[in-house]
């Protein structure tokens, strides 16, 4: 075990023992109270049920906690930007196009953003990938590349709608990359492989 690994196992006991947290003016938080065990009437012959875990979310600002039972989740809320992978896709005609777009968007509730959602690094991306493709999909090659501006909305309406009830914020959605390409066959280890270049 490194240096580094040991320093990054001792901070993190220190922050599950601790009893305070700070969170900073850009972040957001919820504190997770773990379930204990609590006394119920609802089934005579089950005097003792595990309830559900409680999260509270969180200001910016000096928070307790009590250590063992409670534990803190922080994100940044201020706007920031994804730029999303290149994606080379076929428009409504079947032809080629490589487009590449970049969205600004910002965690709007902790809440949701920690308790609807198992992999946060990755589902806005790929939420917005599929919105892009969805959109690009159902329209002609020249339609896109004579409708920028409306293009460019519905992908942002169709980003909206993909992450709706999970914690973000879509402000926008810019074109970085468009551009009308073409597919090369190539025979590859006995198969055929698709390479996809631009004009």
């Amino acid at each position: 075990m490194g240096l580094e690994a040991v320093i990054n196992w001792i901070l993190s006991i220190w922050r599950f023992l601790t009893p305070c947290h700070w969170i900073a003016p850009w972040e957001g938080g919820v504190r997770i109270t773990y379930p204990r065990w609590i006394r119920t009437e609802v089934h005579p012959w089950k005097k003792w049920k595990l309830p559900e875990s409680s999260v509270v979310e969180l200001q910016p600002g000096i928070h307790f906690k009590v250590p063992g039972l409670e534990r803190v989740h922080q994100t940044d809320v201020a706007s920031q930007p994804l730029n999303l992978p290149p994606q080379s896709l076929t428009t409504l005609d079947g032809r080629k196009v490589n487009l590449s777009v970049v969205i600004m968007y910002l965690v709007r509730s902790v809440v949701w953003f920690y308790t609807r959602i198992a992999d946060q690094d990755s589902y806005l991306r790929d939420a917005a990938l599929g919105a892009v493709y969805d959109v690009v999909n159902n329209h002609e090659m020249q339609w896109c590349l004579n409708n920028i501006e409306e293009l460019k909305s519905e992908i942002l309406t169709r980003i909206r709608g993909n992450v709706r009830g999970k914690g973000y914020e879509i402000e926008s959605a810019r074109l970085s990359d468009l551009q009308e390409g073409r597919a090369l066959r190539l025979l590859i280890d006995g198969g055929l492989a698709s390479l996809d270049t631009a004009v």
